[in-house]
């Protein structure tokens, strides 16, 4: 039964087999692996400066959005269908970025710039907010600001990329 089931956490720890290489080489190897990311220019743009500004441009929107569809007397079908069309983009979108690389980050971007401009001129018309909407939910970059931050401190130090990434995912709840 579940009674007999060992988890992994109560397994007694097994003796590693001496492969060689003295233990002194080892811990010179954990120090290195343990080396702080550095604070820089660089860190503080791409750990703690890109997803801020990320959050609270993508974020600002969500809380009102259905109360201005409301305000405006637009069916709330639609306000739904724009915020489960945007589910459905960043789906696409994640497996665009992962496939095809960072790179393409930039035209994604620019494409959300363009839809964000037409609601900020056409703010009463439904399809300025509704594609707004839309790109605001599934063209978001928080993917690519993780990956962006691995890439960018990686070449550093083999240790830096991770520490960059936890720092920026660390920092979407703020």
């Amino acid at each position: 039964g579940h009674g007999d089931m060992v988890l992994p956490h109560q397994r007694p720890m097994q003796e590693e087999e001496d492969d060689g290489e003295s233990e002194e080489s080892e811990d010179d190897d954990d120090e290195e692996d343990d080396e702080p990311l550095p604070w820089s220019g660089s860190y503080v743009f791409a750990c703690l400066l890109l997803p801020m500004v990320n959050g609270c441009l993508s974020k600002s929107f969500w809380p009102c959005f259905t109360l201005y569809y409301v305000t405006m007397s637009w069916p709330l079908w639609r306000c739904g269908l724009a915020i489960s069309s945007g589910a459905l983009v960043h789906c696409l979108m994640q497996q665009v970025l992962h496939k095809a690389g960072l790179w393409t980050s930039l035209p994604v971007a620019l494409i959300h710039l363009i839809f964000a401009v037409l609601a900020l001129v056409y703010i009463t018309e439904e399809w300025a907010i509704f594609a707004e909407m839309v790109c605001l939910l599934g063209l978001d970059a928080k993917v690519a600001i993780e990956g962006l931050a691995f890439d960018w401190f990686q070449s550093e130090h083999p240790s830096f990329g991770l520490q960059a990434s936890a720092s920026v995912v660390a920092s979407f709840p703020l």
